[in-house]
């Protein structure tokens, strides 16, 4: 089961290169006409792919290999099908919607999709029933995040089937199922892995009101994302609370997270890929209870490179981040020059796209647009792409350092 889970982490790692290319292309058809990319489409295949086959594959594997139990042969087969069954979903969205976009094919995959998801979090659920552990309820608190926000996707599917025409309705659906990904699953699931590696040798014991604090706020911070919500001023102050009360719950956890406990094992570029992504998680909490005022609320909502800017954020230097130096400490690929190298040009890729979609904000907000955006986004896209492309092949020379008795024993 092992050696299973090992190979699926490559398997990921070659995703994120999809993923990646997927979105230099993008940024190659805003610079440059080219005719066989349908940008609508592409956009819907990208961040698909990039949730479903990057970090949701990632996620569960990962929380495979840190399961606190050993599980039974018959269980086993079944996360090994689980897993299986989610990758050939990822490429069949990937593939459905930058062919054809929105249409039956693809739906067909990203209603499995989500089947997939529930199956997991059930058998997940099933296999570590009546275990005790002061960091197991992040993981199932995540993965009831990842099954509460594909509510939305049904949402989404009635009203298109009742043929509503409304863009609210569409907006909020969306928004609603974006919000508890990268706000429920991702993040709580990254608490949960960070709170296992460093054991409680490294962290103190996170108080009980914490995670149930963190979820309810997280619930109530959904609210924050909708431009219609503005007009409801006693509704965006009690959701700026909560994202006050979100800030403070993760300032607990952040006081006792001890990174230099991780450097081990991970060297200085996972410490500071670590520490890169709790700076941008910081920095996310903060963000969001500026976005309880009108004001900034308005800014953000009207500009489209503040929207992305915010969702690379959480996708790139969050999450991305995370999972690359938790690959690293946690020797799960192997440690040598090439990867390091991958992941510091990924790195500087990811911090370029953020520093220029801001001041691509800035500079459409002052009326004075950057007319080389364009190609410097470009840029910033292929840096992203050549740093995946190193992380995947360099951490393909992991399987030659196990010999055959170890793959036995591994399987």
């Amino acid at each position: 089961m092992q050696f299973f889970l090992r190979r699926n982490i490559k398997i990921a790692l070659f995703n994120l290169a999809i993923v990646a290319t997927l979105g230099f292309l993008l940024r190659a058809k805003i610079a440059f006409p080219i005719p066989f990319i349908e940008q609508k489409h592409f956009l819907h295949g990208h961040s698909h792919f990039a949730l479903s086959g990057w970090i949701s594959h990632l996620l569960m594997v990962l929380l495979l290999m840190r399961l606190p139990v050993v599980i039974s042969p018959k269980l086993q087969a079944r996360f090994r099908l689980i897993l299986i069954l989610n990758l050939v979903c990822a490429y069949g969205m990937a593939l459905a919607f930058c062919y054809q976009g929105y249409a039956t094919i693809s739906i067909i995959f990203s209603t499995a999709s989500i089947l997939v998801a529930y199956i997991f979090t059930a058998t997940y659920f099933s296999a570590t029933a009546g275990m005790k552990s002061n960091n197991l309820p992040w993981a199932r608190t995540a993965l009831f995040f990842n099954v509460f926000s594909s509510l939305g996707t049904w949402i989404l599917a009635f009203m298109m089937f009742m043929h509503v025409e409304s863009e609210q309705g569409y907006l909020s659906t969306v928004l609603f199922f974006l919000h508890f990904q990268y706000n429920g699953w991702f993040i709580f699931a990254g608490v949960y892995l960070a709170l296992d590696m460093l054991r409680q040798e490294a962290v103190a014991k996170i108080p009980a009101y914490v995670l149930p604090g963190a979820a309810l706020s997280c619930a109530f911070t959904y609210v924050l994302s909708l431009p219609v919500m503005l007009e409801i001023p006693w509704l965006m102050l009690l959701c700026g609370i909560s994202a006050v009360f979100q800030l403070y719950f993760f300032a607990v956890i952040f006081n006792r997270l001890k990174l230099g406990a991780i450097k081990p094992g991970g060297g200085i570029v996972s410490l500071w890929l670590f520490r890169g992504a709790l700076l941008a998680l910081a920095l996310k909490l903060v963000l969001q209870c500026f976005s309880a005022v009108p004001m900034f609320a308005q800014f953000a909502f009207g500009s489209r490179p503040i929207i992305i800017g915010y969702l690379h954020l959480v996708f790139l230097l969050i999450v991305s981040f995370f999972l690359l130096a938790y690959l690293l400490a946690g020797k799960f690929v192997h440690n040598n020059n090439a990867i390091r190298t991958g992941m510091i040009i990924f790195a500087i890729g990811a911090l370029l796209n953020e520093t220029l979609l801001l001041t691509q904000a800035i500079g459409n907000a002052i009326m004075e647009p950057i007319s080389s955006m364009p190609y410097l986004l470009l840029s910033a896209a292929f840096l992203l792409c050549t740093g995946a492309f190193i992380i995947f092949f360099s951490a393909r020379s992991f399987d030659m350092e196990i010999n055959q008795e170890e793959r036995l024993v591994l399987s």
